[in-house]
């Protein structure tokens, strides 16, 4: 274990200091006419509309819950369900 230490620990120093160099992409490095760089603006916007549409679909559905909660609250007689218009009552069951 004592053999093995010494050079992983100069590996990994080495690693280290030559890494930044080797991993930085177009985009890290500032290249603004990149073909790599327009993508991963094209990709954040793409990310950006599909997580938008995403919250605005929740936002709708809410905003229906609260007007049909609304709509319930003020006239149970008359906010049945869709399916239950087509159920006979009772006086048109007796008749």
């Amino acid at each position: 274990m004592r053999r093995i230490l010494p050079p992983l620990g100069i590996a990994i120093g080495a690693i280290q200091v030559t890494a930044g160099r080797a991993l930085a992409c177009a985009t890290c490095f500032g290249a603004q006419d990149s073909a790599q760089t327009s993508g991963m603006n094209m990709a954040i916007l793409g990310l950006l509309v599909i997580v938008g549409g995403v919250l605005a679909a929740f936002a709708t559905f809410f905003v229906h819950l609260a007007r049909r909660s609304r709509l319930t609250l003020q006239s149970p007689a008359d906010a049945s369900w869709p399916a239950d218009r087509h159920h006979k009552t009772e006086k048109e069951l007796v008749s």
